[in-house]
C-alpha cells in the first residue's frame, strides 16, 4: 500500500540504472502508480553530504508559511515531485507535470521539456523514458545553454508514441563530472516522476 519508494539515497541515475532505477520502472510497468524521491541520508558530513540528492515538491505556493505537513504529505504521495542531484529537470505533456494522468492524447504527443543546472554543473546527456525504457537520449552541448539565463541548460520538445493501453513518461538528465567541490566525487542528475 505504498505510493513513495527511495530509489537514490546518496547515489544518482546512471549508478542506480541497473538497482534501484530497473525496479522503480518495473513498479511502474506493473501499473503501481509509486513515485520517487530521494535523499541524502547524511550520517556523516564528509562522508555523505547533505542535500544530494533531494527531492523538490511541486508545492503550488512559494509561500513558506502556506505550507503545512499534509500538504507536503499529500503533495508526495500524488507524484507531484521531482528528484535533483544538482541537476532540476521540468516536463509537461500539456498542462500536465509529474504525477499527473493524462487522457484523451490520442497516439503520439509532445512533452515540453526544461533542465536546468548552476553553469558549473556538468550536464550532458538527457534521456526520454516511456514505459521504463529509454526511447531517446541526446547530447546537451554548452550552446543549447541559454544565453540570457546560463542555469536554463536545454528546453525542447520531444515527441513521444502513447501506447492504446496507457503508459507513463519520465526524463532524466546527467552529466559524468563529479560535483566538486560541493559534492566530491558525486554525479550531477536529475529525475522526474512519472506523467
Amino acid at each position: 500500500a505504498f505510493t513513495l519508494v527511495e530509489v537514490f539515497n546518496d547515489s544518482d541515475w546512471a549508478s542506480n540504472r541497473d538497482g534501484n532505477v530497473r525496479d522503480w520502472l518495473a513498479i511502474l510497468r506493473g501499473g503501481r502508480r509509486v513515485f520517487a524521491v530521494g535523499s541524502s541520508d547524511s550520517h556523516g558530513v564528509a562522508s555523505s553530504p547533505v542535500g544530494y540528492p533531494r527531492t523538490c515538491i511541486d508545492l503550488g505556493t512559494d509561500d513558506p508559511r502556506a505550507v503545512t505537513g499534509p500538504m507536503v504529505r499529500d503533495r508526495l504521495a500524488a507524484g507531484h515531485a521531482v528528484v535533483s542531484g544538482g541537476v532540476y529537470v521540468d516536463a509537461r505533456l500539456g498542462a500536465a507535470r509529474p504525477g499527473d494522468v493524462v487522457t484523451g492524447l490520442g497516439s503520439s504527443a509532445s512533452l515540453d521539456v526544461e533542465v536546468r543546472a548552476a553553469p558549473w554543473v556538468d550536464v550532458d546527456t538527457l534521456e526520454l523514458v516511456v514505459d521504463g525504457v529509454v526511447v531517446d537520449s541526446l547530447t546537451i552541448m554548452p550552446g543549447d545553454a541559454d544565453p540570457q539565463e546560463p542555469a536554463l541548460r536545454w528546453r525542447g520538445s520531444l515527441p513521444i508514441t502513447v501506447a492504446p493501453t496507457g503508459g507513463f513518461v519520465l526524463v532524466a538528465a546527467f552529466g559524468d563530472q563529479a560535483l566538486e567541490p560541493v559534492h566530491p566525487g558525486r554525479r550531477p542528475f536529475g529525475v522526474t516522476n512519472p506523467i
